[in-house]
């Protein structure tokens, strides 16, 4: 059973986050960083998730990230990981949450602010 303990806390989640988020980057980081979410500013083969505002656009860290097959998520969608599950466990090809609207993301990211 410490063994299992010591592997959990050794698995560190590598993240970039880019756009129009619900707070200022600094902030942010510093709460993922609560989860063990470190965050790097550039795209590389080893990160495990892209927090974006426009997770099917195909700006240039989307294209890189779906060719290192970085998972990528909306901010809500990486806070609903991060607080319910293993974020490691998560795969790219399941959607983790449809939304109807903005609206409703924004909402339930502050319903979800940790």
């Amino acid at each position: 059973m410490d063994k299992i303990r010591k592997e959990k806390k050794m698995e560190k989640i590598k993240a970039v986050i880019t756009g129009r988020l619900s707070k200022p980057r600094d902030q942010l980081i510093d709460e993922f960083a609560k989860y063990g979410v470190t965050i790097i500013t550039k795209m590389r083969s080893d990160i495990n998730y892209l927090i974006t505002d426009t997770p099917n656009s195909g700006t240039r860290k989307n294209q890189m990230a779906r060719s290192f097959g970085t998972k990528i998520v909306s901010e809500l969608e990486f806070r609903m990981v991060i607080k319910y599950t293993n974020p490691l466990l998560i795969t790219n090809t399941i959607p983790i949450i449809k939304l109807r609207s903005r609206q409703t993301e924004e909402t339930l990211t502050r319903y979800l602010d940790f």
